[in-house]
């Protein structure tokens, strides 16, 4: 009986705005029995126990007692921790409401007993051979010794204690012992001929000292053995003897792969050793061509077997006659920072073409050229270190850019605190000072960014709690520091009312919510953190002390009524639901029925989002009055404006005086005043429910004007404007942007297949956009389509000159070297044949052709097609 009236009594107090009647009839039965006992409404007292980051460290406790009887907490004791404060009175009443008490304690370091574990090295006699090392570590903790490798002995046994264990709170002792290596030694053989010239490699013979080398007498193709030593035994000193050769001949042929340029004038050049001449070096004067090979002959000269670019033999020439040097050329102290820009290069660990590094590995990142070598091939090759000193190789020059001291900036987010005093924040990497870190010692910062500085340091993009950058400071200044602050105790009410922000588990940002799942919710947030990052986040609990996570304080409003903030809307709404009630305020006075309403379009000013789960529309009708209080279940989005149309045509506006609005509330952004007789484009439109239709006005520089009631303007059929003649050539320049087939958007190609090419313009079209659009032809009269100027650049009908370092030989005859784009003719092909030129430039002409910009030296030759010529190798 009791448990019954305690349940009618409850639900009397309840009030149920939306129903009728239903207050009165519970109040009725609770007037029929007063016996109800208040000890059915007592609720117990929760402890709860907590360590400084608000985490669980003991099970709760629940305390219970008669209405209005007095409770005391006392803190308990809780192993390795020390009680420090709680969030409330720890004395009080026993009421109708659940009450809770949280003590919080803080954790006691416990010292932590250490061990250690001396490791010694000796030989076989005892004696130490090596420094004693000692490990140490946590009682209990494993341990592992290593064998370390000691010069001139192996390791032999164990003879004291254990390689693997656990440290104790005695000392240990592990003895490792060693046998010393056998002693060797070494024998260099020398390969010398009767001119004391070395025609082997060395070879050099290892073996145990007392013991004999194998030497034996080396056939060598070309020469004959005369003397040398052949029974040599090893001793504690390295020996080197000399075997002694006779030359027979010319001499065996001896790989070479050396570079030569001939210097000198007059000597002959042979198809063999029978001393037929195949050309002579006056011919081939000052040009550089590999030695792939040569000869020592018994004539007392050396004789090179020449291969020029093309992998074409040129004879055998006497070295006299020749200089050597190398393709790579001398080595260029250089040190400028380059960055790896282009695709497609790898990196060389030599110039034999080994490769080193890939070119994926490389690209977008800063080196140090220390130096550079200018290749006979005709490029420029760097190498390349990093920061720390590590070489990466060879690199053609073409393949980079220049970089920065600094190197690239790296993404960072790190939070960290200035610890050292003394050290300059910079603005800048030319060291320009900014502050000092005595002005911000103590302060936690964000590092967003990094920077691995050639010099070996490295540097934080710091900036404070506002987002304000404070400058670039070295991190050895720093320390790491934990963003989100101290645990602050807190207990408001709040209600989620923004969408797109999401719930955390902890600050390591791991998501365990949204709030668009929570929006309209109101939780308890019984703490609070003051994170470095400028926000604060809540922590969160439902009406059933649920923990929900931590939520930015931006997605929220802290409310002190059931139904929350008033929160501006202006959306418009369409009421379709009946049977609801519409109310003067939230005490639920009755003002109407959703069914006086219903089919009504009304604008939704403001809202409120309940504690009860419901959201409340604050609702205007179209002339302003006040409709009441009514829950958005019992109604539809509507627009008075109605759905965004798109258009696209262009209008003349052609009414001064006619306001332009920034929004369908009808706030005033300007009028027509300037814009009569102007062009602007209708990107979209609204047909009002007041009956008019609204354009979207944009001007020629993609700037919004606000919307223009349609009868202010007319629609214009030809936005391109009339055609102009035009006759020019123009050079496509930029990419990614769209050619037209006709003003109607017509797009038929992008300039990314037209790039680099020129083409005519046979004529333009000044378009009321403000930009300029040009009809295109190719060199056969094939139209491309309408291409906006921005694309590129008026030329002449040769096209843009190109910068080029090639070499090319005049290889066929018929065609005419010219002075000019004129087609001034200044000599021919035929008078050029077999000469190699340097073609400094080129130009891709209208015609299709390419024709080079021919040096002779400094001398300028003339433009030649480049059908004409075949790259010199």
């Amino acid at each position: 009986m009791k448990k019954k009236l305690l349940t009618t009594l409850l639900l009397s107090t309840l009030v149920l705005p939306s129903i009728t009647g239903v207050t009165q009839v519970f109040a009725e039965t609770a007037a029929t029995d007063t016996s109800v006992n208040a000890e059915y409404l007592v609720q117990p007292v929760i402890v709860k126990y907590v360590d400084e980051s608000g985490v669980t460290i003991s099970d709760e406790e629940k305390l219970t007692g008669d209405l209005g009887g007095p409770y005391e907490v006392k803190p308990k004791t809780i192993e390795n921790y020390t009680y420090k404060s709680s969030d409330t009175e720890l004395k009080g009443k026993y009421t109708t409401e659940k009450q809770i008490i949280i003590l919080t304690y803080s954790k006691i370091d416990v010292p932590v007993e250490k061990g250690s574990v001396l490791v010694s090295y000796v030989d076989e006699k005892g004696t130490t051979i090596s420094t004693d090392e000692t490990k140490t570590g946590n009682v209990g903790a494993a341990y592992n010794v290593d064998k370390k490798a000691i010069s001139g002995y192996s390791f032999n046994k164990v003879k004291e204690g254990n390689l693997v264990g656990e440290f104790t709170s005695e000392a240990q002792h592990v003895v490792l012992e060693y046998k010393e290596n056998a002693k060797k030694s070494n024998v260099t053989v020398k390969y010398i001929d009767d001119k004391n010239i070395e025609i082997k490699k060395p070879v050099t013979f290892e073996g145990e000292v007392g013991t004999k080398a194998p030497i034996t007498k080396e056939v060598i193709s070309g020469y004959e053995f005369v003397s040398g030593s052949l029974d040599v035994k090893y001793t504690e000193e390295a020996q080197t003897i000399t075997h002694t050769y006779k030359r027979v001949g010319q001499g065996p042929y001896i790989a070479d792969g050396s570079y030569v340029k001939i210097t000198k004038k007059g000597y002959g050049i042979y198809s063999n050793f029978d001393w037929k001449q195949k050309n002579t070096s006056t011919n081939l004067y000052g040009e550089t061509f590999e030695a792939r090979g040569r000869y020592e002959h018994s004539n007392g000269s050396t004789y090179y077997s020449l291969f020029n670019a093309k992998n074409e033999w040129q004879g055998y020439i006497n070295a006299d006659a020749t200089t050597k040097t190398s393709p790579q050329g001398p080595y260029i102290s250089d040190g400028r920072i380059v960055k790896v820009t282009k695709k497609g290069y790898d990196s060389w660990s030599n110039f034999d073409w080994n490769k080193k590094v890939s070119n994926d590995q490389l690209l977008g990142k800063n080196f140090k050229a220390q130096g550079r070598y200018e290749h006979f091939n005709g490029s420029t090759y760097y190498s390349l270190y990093d920061v720390k000193g590590n070489w990466y190789g060879y690199i053609n020059s073409n393949a980079v850019s220049d970089g920065n001291q600094e190197g690239n900036y790296i993404a960072d987010g790190s939070y960290v605190k200035v610890a050292k005093k003394g050290y300059g924040v910079w603005s800048n990497f030319d060291w320009k000072r900014k502050n000092s870190s005595d002005n911000l010692y103590g302060q936690t910062l964000q590092a967003r960014g990094r920077y691995e500085h050639f010099n070996g340091e490295t540097y934080y993009s710091l900036y404070n709690v506002k987002g304000e950058w404070q400058g670039y400071l070295n991190a050895t200044a720093t320390i790491s520091a934990n963003p989100q602050g101290a645990y602050i105790p807190d207990g408001r009410f709040v209600t989620v009312d923004k969408m797109g922000y999401d719930v955390y588990s902890d600050f390591n940002w791991t998501i365990r919510n949204s709030s668009n799942v929570l929006k309209g919710n109101t939780f308890t947030a019984k703490g609070r953190y003051e994170h470095i990052n400028g926000n604060t986040y809540y922590s969160i609990y439902d009406n059933q002390d649920k923990w929900q996570g931590y939520i930015d304080a931006k997605a929220v409003s802290v409310v002190k009524n059931p139904e929350g903030n008033y929160i501006p809307d202006g959306r418009y709404v369409k009421v379709n639901q009946p049977g609801y009630n519409v109310w003067s305020n939230f005490d639920w006075k009755f003002r109407n029925k959703s069914d006086e309403l219903i089919g009504k379009t009304l604008q939704a000013r403001g809202r409120y989002e309940h504690a009860n789960g419901s959201t409340y529309f604050s609702l205007y009708d179209l002339n302003g009055e006040w409709q009441g209080y009514i829950n958005s279940e019992a109604t539809m989005d509507a627009k008075a404006e109605g759905n965004y149309i798109p258009d696209g045509d262009y209008v003349k506006v052609t009414k001064k005086g006619v306001d332009l609005y920034s929004n369908f509330s009808w706030n005033k952004k300007g009028t027509t005043d300037s814009m009569v007789d102007k062009y602007y484009q209708a990107r979209g439109r609204y047909e009002h429910a007041n009956g008019k239709t609204y354009y979207s006005l944009f001007d020629s520089n993609n700037v919004w004007q606000g919307y223009l009631e349609s009868s202010a303007a007319v629609k214009i059929t030809s936005p391109q404007g009339p055609y102009i003649s035009d006759g020019r050539y123009f050079n496509v320049v930029n990419k990614g942007m769209d050619v037209w087939g006709s003003f109607k958007e017509n797009v038929i190609n992008s300039t990314d297949s037209l790039y680099g090419n020129t083409y005519q313009i046979r004529g333009r079209y000044e378009h009321v956009n403000g930009r300029t659009y040009y009809s295109l032809y190719d060199n056969k009269g094939k139209w491309q389509g309408y291409v906006d100027s921005k694309a590129g650049t008026v030329t002449k009908a040769e096209g843009s000159y190109v910068s080029s370092s090639k070499y090319v030989i005049v290889s066929v005859k018929g065609y005419d070297v010219y002075s000019n784009f004129d087609w001034k003719v200044v000599t021919n092909s035929t008078k050029l044949l077999g000469n190699t030129y340097n073609a400094k430039g080129y130009y891709q002409h209208f015609n299709g052709y390419t024709y080079y910009s021919l040096y002779d030296g400094d001398k300028w030759i003339g433009y030649i097609n480049s059908n004409a010529v075949t790259q010199n190798k």
